[in-house]
């Protein structure tokens, strides 16, 4: 979520916690928060609580922290042959 925190070893317990995972659901794939306090949809600027959940959709923007070195991550759905 951070592009200064690499895995390694030398990570702090906390460091190495799940901050979110994807699951597919009735034929929808979402994206639920576990631990990125600022995670936020940038196309439409609406934070995603820890705990919820967000839909996933082809061009959506993430933007996993507010803080410098914040990855931005950008959705992009294929379908299967």
């Amino acid at each position: 979520t951070h592009r200064d925190i690499f895995p390694n070893e030398k990570l702090s317990p906390e460091q190495k916690k799940r901050q979110a995972y994807c699951v597919l659901h009735a034929g929808q794939w979402w994206l639920v928060n576990e631990g990125l306090p600022e995670l936020t949809l940038v196309n439409s600027q609406t934070p995603i609580p820890i705990g919820e959940r967000l839909a996933l959709a082809d061009g959506q923007q993430l933007l996993f922290s507010k803080q410098p070195g914040g990855r931005l991550a950008v959705v992009q759905m294929v379908s299967g042959v």
